[in-house]
């Protein structure tokens, strides 16, 4: 298996579709979580870098979406990445 850019950008799919431009371990990542019902639950941009697009590429997956609320993001520091956190009921 090849590593290339692990940085799976949420925001470049939807569902369980993969995005075309995925690496073999991004492809077979998803492949294997989505089979046992794990989501991805964070919807909006969490890195910012100037002269690039917004991306998505900070997660939370669960395969009990029932049990995770309060899934937030904010900027902190001086840091391109939102921190990203969750309450677990």
């Amino acid at each position: 298996m090849v590593l290339g850019d692990m940085n799976l950008n949420f925001l470049q799919w939807a569902g369980t579709m993969i995005p075309d431009n995925s690496d073999e371990f991004s492809t077979e990542l998803l492949d294997k979580i989505y089979q046992y019902g794990f989501l991805q639950l964070v919807k909006e941009p969490t890195r910012f870098w100037p002269g690039c697009a917004p991306s998505g590429i900070d997660h939370i997956y669960t395969n009990r979406p029932d049990k995770i609320t309060s899934v937030t993001t904010s900027f902190t520091c001086s840091s391109d990445h939102k921190i990203v956190s969750a309450i677990r009921q």
